[in-house]
């Protein structure tokens, strides 16, 4: 069987133009639902941090330990994801809907393999962990139980995101996000429940945060499940054995995003590691679990346009075209570049008006000022390498960004953290400069790489 190369047409909505007609349309017509999925997303986050904030900052350090060491694991489920969504929009491009439904098939077969191992480091290993980034005594003892809850997370969040990216593969970026609204609504009411006590609730502070992740993420698991036969595609029958062959092509593509993921967030660890040996440990750590989640807000048009810029390469290198596949990555980056340019400008002009809706905490509040002036800097940048980095990924060329991570993370943002913030005695405003002229460096770099055209050729 086959599927028309121009176009999707979901099984209750009218066909959106691809690989031909109007671009514009195209770029806009992905890209809204995927940002608004993403700005309610990072809403639910705020949300959750505002809960936890009114908790203190020794909460929010506890969150924001446990959290980074998720989304360290989280790389498992990202490379499963960028694998199906490359191969699916690439497939569907050229019209080859049993190639789709098989990568479809393998990409939940493999998914699921990851995430359980992924469960079982999380549960037995994050207590050394946590020792390692610093946390001691009380605060280590309750993050560790944090991070269990959250290991049993994985499998649930993981179908989330991988039948997401199948969607999205398919050019069906509306799904996901009904699914995403039903499942962050239902998470803020858990949160305001389970940890203040409120109603029905029992009252279990900074540990509600987790379970309200659990239950949350496995209602929407069961969601998606289900919404998988909104597809034009065979999804229930054929083969589900695992494929080793397929498991080579998805890993191939996915891989390099997965070394990229965890490259970032073990830098992120020891960035936090770092602020946890400065003299204001406690502050400086809260004020980077605020600042990134103010931030986030920022971040999400830019990952929504990321997400477009997939679908739209994938499916127009599939078709054959790459002029139109290129002129879609432009377009995605600059209209990501606008919006998180706003969002920076506010950061810089209201810092103190964005901050006291988090926390009022007088040691994290002039932290946070410091965070949000440099950072708003640097949003510009980090939009285009966002955009042009799903703009790659979804031509199957994700081994360059990976290596860019390397080098903007490692060779340049943790070692110079350490010796300005650290040695030198600067303290944290030393360190939030060094993150945002880091973020920055990213988008130039991903930029240049991307104008070099290279990626045209990648055959997946």
């Amino acid at each position: 069987m086959t599927l028309p190369p121009t176009r999707f047409r979901s099984r209750d909505r009218p066909a959106v133009s691809i690989t031909d007609g109007n671009l514009n349309h195209a770029v806009w017509s992905l890209a809204w639902p995927t940002v608004v999925t993403n700005i309610q997303f990072s809403a639910t986050g705020l949300i959750n941090m505002i809960f936890v904030g009114r908790l203190g900052k020794d909460a929010m350090a506890v969150v924001g330990r446990s959290e980074v060491i998720m989304f360290l694991l989280m790389s498992v489920i990202t490379s499963v994801s960028v694998g199906a969504s490359a191969l699916v929009a690439r497939a569907i491009g050229g019209g080859d809907l049993k190639t789709a439904e098989t990568a479809s098939r393998q990409s939940l077969v493999m998914g699921t393999l990851g995430s359980a191992i992924s469960a079982l480091f999380l549960i037995s290993s994050g207590h050394l962990i946590l020792y390692w980034m610093s946390a001691r005594g009380a605060d280590l003892e309750l993050s560790a139980q944090y991070l269990k809850v959250l290991g049993l997370v994985q499998l649930p969040l993981f179908l989330i995101i991988v039948i997401g990216a199948i969607f999205r593969g398919v050019g069906d970026m509306r799904t996901p996000m009904y699914l995403m609204i039903a499942v962050n609504g239902l998470q803020v009411v858990l949160d305001w429940g389970l940890i203040f006590g409120a109603g029905p609730f029992p009252h279990l502070g900074v540990m509600g945060a987790a379970w309200s992740w659990l239950i949350s993420r496995t209602v929407g698991a069961v969601l998606s499940v289900v919404f998988l036969g909104k597809l034009p595609l065979h999804m229930w029958g054929g083969d589900w054995n695992p494929r080793w062959d397929w498991f080579r092509r998805i890993w191939a593509i996915g891989m390099p995003t997965a070394v990229q993921q965890m490259l970032r967030t073990t830098g992120s660890m020891v960035f936090i590691g770092i602020l946890g040996h400065l003299p204001n440990a406690v502050a400086s750590v809260a004020t980077l679990t605020v600042g990134m989640r103010i931030e986030s807000i920022a971040f999400m048009p830019g990952f929504g346009y990321s997400m477009a810029a997939v679908t739209l390469v994938g499916q127009n290198l599939g078709a054959k075209r790459p002029d139109r596949a290129e002129r879609a990555g432009w377009l995605c980056a600059y209209q990501a570049m606008a919006m998180m340019g706003v969002a920076g400008l506010c950061f810089i002009l209201f810092p103190h008006a964005i901050l006291a809706v988090f926390t009022n905490d007088p040691d994290v509040i002039p932290l946070g000022v410091q965070y949000l002036h440099a950072n708003g800097l640097a949003q510009p940048f980090l939009a285009l390498g966002i955009a042009l980095s799903g703009a790659l990924q979804g031509a199957g060329e994700t081994r360059v960004p990976a290596w860019v991570t390397f080098i903007t993370m490692w060779v340049a943002r943790v070692p110079l953290t350490f010796w300005l913030a650290e040695k030198m005695g600067y303290g944290a405003a030393a360190a939030w400069a060094v993150m945002a002229g880091t973020n920055a460096l990213y988008g130039v770099i991903i930029t240049g790489l991307f104008r070099s055209g290279k990626w045209k050729q990648k055959e997946i």
